[in-house]
């Protein structure tokens, strides 16, 4: 089973690298961890979230999101 917001994540414009974006997908969209992944868990209660938000909780550091302070509200798509 794979997320549902696989397609639309927002975090998927964070990176400028697609191998570090494949990285994270494969082990969090992917895979039946997705309800694991903080941004998921976020969405799921409507919440903003960060765009500086990795799937494991951490935040990459200031500069390497092009809007670091922006958050994203992810569109819910029933399962």
């Amino acid at each position: 089973m794979t997320c549902p917001h696989n397609e639309r994540c927002p975090m998927f414009k964070v990176f400028q690298t697609k191998t570090l974006l494949r990285i994270w997908v494969m082990r969090y969209c992917e895979s039946d961890r997705y309800p694991t992944c903080e941004r998921y868990i976020l969405a799921a209660t409507r919440a903003p979230v960060p765009r500086t938000l990795l799937p494991n909780g951490q935040k990459l550091a200031e500069g390497r999101a092009a809007s670091a302070n922006e958050k994203d509200v992810m569109p819910l798509r029933r399962v």
